[in-house]
C-alpha cells in the first residue's frame, strides 16, 4: 500500500509560507515537498503496474496568467514544471498558461505554485530594495522616476533568474529519487515520455515564446542563487486565440 504523503506535504508547504519562516528554509521546504510529491507519484505508478492497470491519465491545467509581465510570470514558473516533469505553453491572447501532465501530478503543481509564489515575492521584494539603496547611493542625481524604473527592471529579471535557480533545485531534487532505485528511474523516464508525447499530440503548432530582453545579468545571477540555496536548505530541511508559444 503506498504510503501517506499527503500530509507531510502540507506540513512542509505550510511551514514553507509561514511568515516566520526564513526565506532559505521556505525554499528548502518546497523543494523538499516537490520530491514527496514526485515520490508519491512514482509509487503509484508502481502500484498501477503491478495490479495491471492502465497508466494515470494525462490532461490538462489551466492557470490564469497575472494581468501585467504575463511573459516574465511564465518564464519563472516554466523551470520548476519541467523539473517536476510537466510540459507547458503559454497564450498571452487569452491570459492563459496550459499545464501538461498527470492528474496527480498537476494537483501537486498546483500546490507547489502558490506556495513557491509566496517565497518569489518575498525573495524579490527584499531583493529590490537592496538593489534600489544602492542605486540611491551610486546615483544621487537620478531622479525617483529613473530609481524606480530602474530596480523594477532588475527585479524582474531577477524573478527570471529565481525560477532557474529553484528549477535547478527540484531537479536535483527529484534526481535524487531516480538515484534511489532502478525502479524509479524507469517511472520517471516513462512518464515524461507519455506527457510529452501528449503535449506533441495535442499541441502540435506551438512556437517558441518570444523572452522579454534581459538587462541585467548580475540580477539573473543573484536571482539564480537565492533560488538555489542547497547547501544551507539542505541543513535545515534535515532539522526537527492567436498563436500558442511554449519555451523549450
Amino acid at each position: 500500500m503506498a504510503k501517506d504523503y499527503v500530509g507531510t506535504i502540507r506540513a512542509l508547504l505550510n511551514k514553507a509560507e509561514h511568515p516566520n519562516t526564513p526565506r532559505e528554509e521556505a525554499e528548502a521546504l518546497a523543494a523538499k515537498a516537490a520530491k514527496l510529491m514526485k515520490a508519491k507519484g512514482i509509487e503509484e505508478a508502481q502500484i498501477r503496474a503491478a495490479r495491471g492497470d492502465a497508466p494515470e491519465e494525462v490532461t490538462l491545467l489551466i492557470l490564469e496568467l497575472p494581468t501585467e509581465h504575463e511573459t516574465v510570470f511564465f518564464e519563472t514558473v516554466y523551470p520548476m514544471l519541467k523539473a517536476m516533469g510537466a510540459e507547458a505553453l503559454c497564450d498571452t491572447y487569452s491570459g492563459e498558461m496550459t499545464v501538461v501532465g498527470t492528474r496527480s501530478l498537476l494537483a501537486s503543481i498546483e500546490i507547489l505554485i502558490s506556495s513557491v509564489q509566496l517565497q518569489m515575492v518575498g525573495a524579490a521584494n527584499k531583493a529590490g530594495d537592496e538593489h534600489e539603496a544602492k542605486l540611491r547611493r551610486q546615483h544621487r542625481d537620478w531622479s525617483e522616476d529613473r530609481i524606480a524604473d530602474v530596480t523594477d527592471q532588475w527585479v524582474w529579471d531577477y524573478i527570471r533568474g529565481y525560477g532557474l535557480g529553484l528549477g535547478d533545485k527540484i531537479r536535483a531534487r527529484v534526481g535524487e529519487l531516480a538515484d534511489e532505485a532502478p525502479g524509479n528511474a524507469l517511472v520517471l523516464r516513462t512518464e515524461a515520455d507519455r506527457i510529452r508525447d501528449w503535449y506533441k499530440q495535442k499541441f502540435p503548432h506551438t512556437g517558441k515564446l518570444s523572452t522579454q530582453r534581459v538587462r541585467n545579468g548580475d540580477a539573473i545571477a543573484k536571482g539564480r542563487q537565492d533560488g538555489r540555496n542547497t547547501d544551507i536548505g539542505d541543513a535545515r530541511v534535515n532539522s526537527p486565440s492567436g498563436v500558442r508559444r511554449a519555451i523549450d
